[in-house]
């Protein structure tokens, strides 16, 4: 890494998952600092806070790492309703200084909203968070989809577990303590198993509805309970101990703070653990007890739901399903508990802090603008030479036939294939359709080609990555022409020709059903699958994003693609952004691929037509020269007016021929680029003049790709 991460943090928070985080992340090379403390006094910190953000950025900082809210929040706010309206405002104010200072902001979302109101409206702040951060890491795909779900438009995304707690418990020592001889339950009850809690005491965490249920005339479960957590609620503590008395069954309420040694003790005494929370998105409580190998009682709500049913109790968030999940915990088998622990010890170790270090890396360092490391293990057992990029979007069936293509183009070639599954609901089951050897990376929502390839790339350990579309069928020599290609280190991409398909998987009849190289229109923009065919290798000015083979630190120094194309054009100007950086990209004819095309487009025409238009405006704007965009752009800005005004491709001038004629999905579609245009002018000019700071962008790059293209611009622009 050329310069050295300096990662701003903001707020702390006494949870040891912040620290073991960071303490790997330095290992890796960044520099950490707590922003928000420049004083004893929190509130005069806070209003510090901008000044001090001014400062860090004079001195080289450009990410800061958000984790809660809480600490824009003052004393007093919960008593003076217009107090929090000025919080709220605030918040936004820092936030767009930030954007404005070049701080990227990336968010990790450890709860859809906070558990104690913080803003005067919790849900507008949260949409104002997410729509100016750069990245958002959540813990489970159901978070993200949880935040979609109170309307915020979210950014880069991605889902990266937290590593397993670092509990001083010796499983063996808990095994002895919960089945020795002389185990009894809380307060000696001997006979009844013991459940625990442990855990900051809050409402929302809903141990009143625990106790309750304890204190229930009507067959109360058969378990003693031990809660140990600090519990600053005068009144919560006074309910809770009215509860505990009344209960029917021994109860021990430890309310203050417990030491990792005592929470080791504790979860080591315990049979099983109940979390009755009201509501969660996630909880460190229940990873450590998972950790310590102790089954643990949960609602399904949030991240908890995830929790696979082998090693938890899984109720509907009631306290009549609560006093049956807690009756059939109490009513487990010895050798039934003893499965469970075992279970809850492999799924808690499933990742580590340095796994989550090395994922998260890779996304401060791209919002910081500096250019991407490899932080993998160097002790890891990655054996993969090429790792496959296939996204997927509702369309198994074609996945697994090009599945198939590329285990046959592989040959005795070590490879690894990645399936990102773009909008679907999380299923543990889901990637064994794929086949065992398949890795699956699901996506709440629907990120796109360029988020789910992008997606894909963080996963991705092959010294090659290859990325091609789920409808496309790869040739034998399709690998062995692209890496024989890529042993000239001056070359950054190659692609090849495509075979159009029609379902039958036969190619289809036509003067086009071969497509070769692609061409940009140096006028307007347009990029054009070209008709003609070429046999033989030569550098061309752009390549097809269904049929790329690239080294990955390629893709690491040009950050993936750009997400805001979603699809279309993303690989164009994937392409201008490498030969602006002094890559060569080839054209391979042995590279061929049998393509069927159209299959999520035709799922949805309208937004297929709008994002042609509009990802051909973006492209325009972020790639032509500082002496052609401006021209370029509004002149593809009037067409697409005109068309859609007049309704025929010849715009003002009339249909002169009823094929020009468009229908009004193509009208609609043109309006709505331009009035995306209108609204998003001032982030495309940001991204155009970020590329400029980058190195990204070439003003030569009209005459560069005119020299490259050896065919003319015809056809259908795409």
């Amino acid at each position: 890494m050329k310069d050295s991460l300096r990662l701003l943090v903001y707020p702390r928070d006494p949870n040891p998952y912040q620290e073991w985080l960071y303490e790997e992340l330095e290992r890796l090379g960044v520099k950490r600092r707590y922003v928000g403390e420049l004083t004893g006094s929190h509130t005069l910190s806070l209003l510090l806070l901008p000044l001090e953000l001014v400062a860090l950025r004079l001195r080289g900082s450009r990410c800061l790492h958000l984790h809660w809210v809480f600490g824009f929040t003052v004393p007093g706010a919960t008593r003076f309703p217009r107090l929090r309206v000025l919080l709220r405002w605030y918040f936004a104010a820092v936030l767009s200084l930030c954007r404005r200072l070049g701080i990227g902001v990336v968010w990790t979302a450890h709860n859809v909203l906070p558990h104690r109101p913080v803003f005067d409206d919790d849900y507008a702040a949260r949409r104002k968070l997410t729509a100016n951060v750069s990245a958002v890491i959540a813990h489970s795909s159901s978070t993200l989809a949880a935040l979609e779900a109170i309307g915020c438009v979210l950014p880069e995304t991605a889902v990266i577990p937290p590593g397993a707690p670092k509990v001083a418990v010796d499983p063996k020592a808990y095994s002895d303590a919960v089945h020795g001889d002389d185990h009894t339950g809380a307060a000696g009850s001997e006979g009844l198993l013991r459940a625990v809690f442990i855990g900051k005491v809050e409402r929302h965490k809903g141990l009143e509805d625990l106790l309750q249920v304890l204190s229930s005339d009507d067959d109360p479960p058969s378990v003693s309970l031990l809660v140990a957590g600090e519990c600053r609620d005068d009144s919560l503590t006074e309910s809770l101990r009215q509860l505990a008395a009344r209960c029917s069954v021994p109860v021990e309420l430890r309310l203050w703070h417990q030491s990792d040694d005592e929470l080791a003790k504790i979860l080591s005494s315990g049979d099983f653990a109940v979390f009755p929370f009201r509501s969660v998105t996630s909880s460190s409580s229940v990873l450590m007890a998972l950790a310590a190998g102790c089954p643990v009682v949960v609602p399904n709500l949030g991240e908890l739901n995830e929790i696979p049913r082998t090693c938890a109790w899984h109720y509907e968030a009631s306290k009549s399903a609560l006093a049956v999940a807690l009756r059939d915990a109490a009513g487990a088998a010895r050798e039934r508990r003893d499965e469970m622990s075992a279970e809850a010890l492999r799924f808690a170790r499933r990742s580590t802090w340095a796994d989550a270090a090395r994922a998260t890396l890779p996304i401060l360092q791209r919002v910081a603008r500096l250019e991407p490391v490899n932080c993998s293990d160097s002790t890891a057992t990655e054996t993969a030479l090429v790792s496959f990029i296939v996204v997927n979007w509702h369309e198994d069936v074609a996945t697994r036939l090009c599945i198939e293509s590329i285990r046959s183009t592989a040959g005795d070639v070590p490879i690894e294939i990645i399936v990102v599954d773009n909008g679907r609901v999380p299923d543990p089951h889901r990637g064994v359709q794929f086949g065992d050897d398949v890795i699956v990376v699901r996506n709440a929502r629907n990120r796109g080609f360029a988020g789910g390839v992008n997606d894909g790339l963080r996963r991705a350990s092959g010294v090659f990555v290859a990325v091609v579309n789920n409808d496309c069928r790869l040739s034998k020599g399709w690998l062995a022409a692209g890496m024989a290609a890529l042993e000239d280190p001056g070359i950054g991409l190659v692609g090849g020709p495509e075979v159009c398909e029609d379902e039958e998987h036969e190619a289809a009849d036509g003067a086009t059903s071969r497509r070769t190289t692609v061409t940009v229109d140096t006028k307007r923009g347009f990029t054009v699958l070209g008709g003609n065919d070429v046999d033989r290798a030569m550098a061309v000015g752009s390549l097809n994003g269904s049929n790329l083979l690239a080294r990955r630190d390629v893709f690491a120094r040009l950050g993936g693609f750009e997400e805001r194309f979603f699809t279309y054009y993303e690989d164009a100007d994937l392409c201008a952004r490498a030969l602006a950086l002094g890559y060569t990209l080839l054209y391979e004819p042995d590279m061929v691929i049998w393509h069927r095309g159209g299959l999520s487009s035709r799922r949805r025409p309208w937004r297929a037509a709008y994002l042609a238009r509009r990802n051909h405006l973006l492209f325009v704007a972020r790639n032509f020269p500082r002496t052609a965009w401006r021209y370029a752009f509004l002149r593809s800005c009037v067409q697409y007016l005109a068309e859609g005004i007049v309704g025929t491709r010849s715009g003002l001038r009339g249909a002169t021929n009823p094929a020009d004629r468009l229908d009004r999905t193509e009208r609609s579609a043109g309006l709505a680029a331009v009035a995306w245009v209108l609204a998003s002018w001032p982030q495309m000019l940001r991204s155009r003049y970020r590329l400029l700071r980058n190195g990204q962008h070439d003003d030569g790059y009209l005459q560069n790709i005119d020299a490259l293209q050896h065919i003319s611009v015809a056809g259908t622009p795409r």
